[in-house]
């Protein structure tokens, strides 16, 4: 960010947006890496829109019982399983076998995360440094004094 000039409020917007992407998907755990490429910002009239997909908030606060429907999460979960190399302790269960057991279970009981009480600290808490933001803010700040003290003068 250059600090030697001033920055429009556009582009402190997308400077914020920028570094709060790149600090949430480094923070998102990671199997095929989908998840965190799915997050982006947009740019709105009055200040940034951060997008993610749905299930990302289940990183957080982990997925509660459900009734299967479509089997998307089997699908999810035989991805990850395929992805992270998961191989099933027993020697006549393939990775299938091993992925309908855990979306039977995350089904019946919800994820460890869940069942521990969903709160995954780690993926948010430290998303968004002080150091980073304290200069945008300055500069927001400095434009929307600049813009008020204009309008009174005129």
């Amino acid at each position: 960010m250059p600090t030697a000039q001033k920055m429009t409020e556009q582009e402190i917007f997308k400077t914020f947006a920028t570094k709060l992407v790149e600090q949430l998907q480094a923070a998102t755990p990671k199997a095929s890496g989908k998840t965190a490429q799915a997050i982006g910002y947009t740019l709105t009239g009055s200040g940034i829109e951060i997008t993610a997909p749905e299930h990302l908030m289940a990183l957080v606060t982990g997925r509660g019982p459900s009734k299967g429907k479509g089997g998307s999460l089997y699908k999810g979960i035989l991805q990850w399983v395929k992805t992270k190399g998961l191989l099933p302790k027993e020697k006549n269960m393939t990775q299938e076998s091993l992925a309908f057991v855990i979306t039977r279970k995350i089904h019946q009981e919800g994820t460890l995360l869940y069942r521990k009480g969903g709160n995954n600290n780690s993926l948010l808490s430290n998303l968004v440094r002080h150091t980073d933001i304290t200069p945008l803010m300055d500069q927001l700040a400095a434009h929307y004094t600049q813009q008020f003290t204009q309008q009174l003068t005129n």
